[in-house]
This record gives structure tokens, C-alpha cells and sequence, in this order.
């Protein structure tokens, strides 16, 4: 008898369990591609929408070539489609897991950023050891090793991943298991492709394949992919270092590059020459909250108006562009200047009768 899989215990088995955004984002659906494959060379595939968390029976019976599940999320918004999760149910064929851990709880999509270590989980069950069953039956290749794959694919510069081709990544290691192992832990520093590695973006996909067998193609058992996304920087204009400013504050403008998909950024101000670490007065108009899956370039102008409630006496100050993520609180540029507002008069006062 052919059995019917539960779709959700198959592809908990891959990087993720049955669950992306919310359905007011993202329409999710799980592909089920069959195999042998038929006499023309196709394989029979079904399309079943599902919600963003749950489970439920495979729509078709698995045949004895095994049935490859694949978890799709498509943004409603413009249609891309983003592939999640895969896995593959044979009848002798390992099960596997992977699963990327980094220091950003984003649920959807595994993320971090380009100086930020990650690290992969892997898990590897079934894999029999020796020559033959105890029937005597020689034990198949592909159920006594798979092959574990990293590959890495940028996303160019500006780049977001929309609509990117993955077959265009480049394999970067393939190594061989032989043994089972469970949550088995792999540090991971990023390796996308970068002429500033601080600004690598782009992804890295790890995944566990079956080698080929007489009844299907090697197959992707468990697979899980991280973002990269670059660091930011910024810089302030309209004022200059060690600046005497008269009266009030010139024109300022913030550029800001690259800010975190989960971020906050702002101006501050505070008196003194600059400290790492200091805190100070946060600039009215400077801040941006910054909740997202991309990252964000912006440029902000601060008129004099800004300052009114901040600079409030002559002397040494230093305003401090800074970002704040889950990894830390970076500094991206900052400017001392001397604010002088006091006017003096000089002259002699005479009277005459």
C-alpha cells in the first residue's frame, strides 16, 4: 500500500516548519513532485495552498520512487516567490534536517549581517552501514551516504534577492556523510562574494542531498538558506569638525546607508567632544524606525529648527549619527563644533548737553 504523508512532518525535516508570514503577506503552498519519473521524462507534480502553520496529509499516495515536498511562500504584494523548504520520502532513502541559528529572531527567513557569525545545525538519520541487507541484498549507495552542499550567491550591488535565479549560485564545498548525527553544530562565518565584505548581501544555502539512485535523481532532503545583509554607514554634511557656529545651526543633512531590516537610527546631540558610548539628546526629525525584510537607504535634511529644544548654551557639542540593531549600537559618523550665540557690542556711549 502507497502512504499518505503528513506534508508538515516531511518538511519539518528541512529548514523550516510549515509556517511564513502572515496570509495577509504571503500565500504559501506546498509543491509535491513524484518520482520515478514517467516515460516522457516528466515527473507528476500538485500544487496544495496551505496556511501559515499547521499540517496535513500529502494529496497523493508516495510511490516507490519517493515523492520530493518543496514549501513555497509567495509576497502578494508583487508575486515573487521564495522557496523555504524541501524534503524528500523514499523508501530507503536517510532523512535529514537543517537548520540555520544567527543572533537575529526574524521567523520567516533565517538573516544577519555581513560581520556577524552564524552557525548550522544538521541532523542525518538512516544511513545503514556495510555491504548487504541481512536478506543478502546489497545495501543501495544512496542509503548508505549523502552529500552535504554549501552554496553562495550575491545579490550585487543594491541588491534584495527578488526574483533571483538560484541555480546561478556558486558551489562552494560539497562533503560526503557516511554517519548519522543529531544537531550537529557548524560555526559559519559569511562567505558571499564581496569587494568590501562589509557590504556583502546576497545568501548562503545549505543542503543535504541524496545520490542518485536507478529509482530517482539525487534529491534535496533537507536544505536551509541565510540572508547577508551589509553593514551600514552614514555620514553628516552641512557642518564641519571643529566648526564655530554663530547664532543658529546651519542646514544639516544625514545620509544613511544600508540601515538593518530591523534598526533604529537617529541623531544625537550631547556636550562635549565625542565618547564612544555616550548618550545623548536624540534630534527631533533624525529618527528612523526601520522594520523590514530589505535594508534601507535614506537622506534626511535637519533645518535650525531642529536644535531649539537641544542646544541650550553656548560652548563645545557634538551631534552622533548612530544605528542600533540586535547585534549592537554602531556609530556611523559624528561632528564637534563650538555653538557661539552671545552677541557683544563694543563702542563708547557719549551724550552732549
Amino acid at each position: 500500500m502507497k502512504p499518505f504523508i503528513p506534508m508538515a512532518a516531511v518538511l519539518s525535516l528541512g529548514a523550516v516548519p510549515l509556517f511564513a508570514q502572515s496570509e495577509s503577506v504571503y500565500t504559501n503552498f506546498i509543491r509535491q513532485v513524484q518520482f520515478p519519473a514517467l516515460e516522457d521524462g516528466t515527473n507528476l507534480e500538485i500544487d496544495v495552498s496551505v496556511p501559515s502553520s499547521g499540517s496535513q496529509l500529502s494529496p497523493w499516495a508516495i510511490d516507490s520512487g519517493g515523492a520530493r515536498f518543496e514549501l513555497w511562500a509567495v509576497r502578494n504584494a508583487h508575486q515573487s516567490e521564495y522557496l523555504l523548504s524541501e524534503g524528500f520520502v523514499g523508501s530507503y532513502i536517510p532523512t535529514a534536517k537543517v537548520e540555520i541559528l544567527t543572533e537575529d529572531s526574524y521567523p520567516t527567513i533565517p538573516r544577519t549581517r555581513a560581520d556577524r557569525p552564524f552557525s548550522v545545525k544538521v541532523t542525518v538519520g538512516g544511513l545503514l552501514a556495510g555491504a548487504t541487507l541481512p536478506s543478502g541484498d546489497p545495501i543501495p549507495a544512496a542509503a548508505k551516504s549523502v552529500n552535504f552542499l554549501h552554496h553562495v550567491q550575491s545579490y550585487g550591488e543594491g541588491g534584495t534577492g527578488e526574483n533571483i535565479n538560484p541555480d546561478n549560485a556558486t558551489l562552494l564545498e560539497t562533503t560526503s556523510l557516511t554517519e548519522n548525527v543529531e544537531d550537529k553544530a557548524l560555526p559559519c562565518v559569511v562567505m558571499v562574494p564581496a569587494s568590501d565584505l562589509t557590504k556583502a548581501r546576497g545568501e548562503e544555502r545549505f543542503s543535504i542531498y541524496s545520490l542518485d539512485d536507478y529509482q530517482a535523481p539525487a534529491s534535496s532532503l533537507a536544505s536551509a538558506k541565510v540572508q547577508i545583509w551589509p553593514m551600514s554607514d552614514g555620514s553628516i554634511s552641512g557642518i564641519t569638525e571643529n566648526q564655530k557656529v554663530l547664532f543658529a545651526m546651519p542646514q544639516i543633512t544625514l545620509t544613511l546607508n544600508d540601515l538593518y531590516p530591523d534598526s533604529s537610527t537617529y541623531l544625537q546631540a550631547y556636550r562635549g567632544t565625542w565618547a564612544s558610548g555616550k548618550t545623548g539628546y536624540v534630534v527631533p526629525g533624525s529618527s528612523i524606525e526601520w522594520k523590514s525584510t530589505i535594508p534601507k537607504s535614506d537622506v534626511l535634511t535637519l533645518t535650525s529648527n531642529s536644535w531649539d529644544n537641544i542646544l541650550d548654551a553656548d560652548g563645545v557639542w557634538t551631534i552622533e549619527l548612530v544605528t542600533k540593531t540586535i547585534f549592537d549600537t554602531l556609530s556611523l559618523g559624528h561632528v564637534t563644533f563650538t555653538l557661539d550665540r552671545t552677541i557683544e557690542v563694543k563702542g563708547n556711549i557719549t551724550t552732549s548737553n
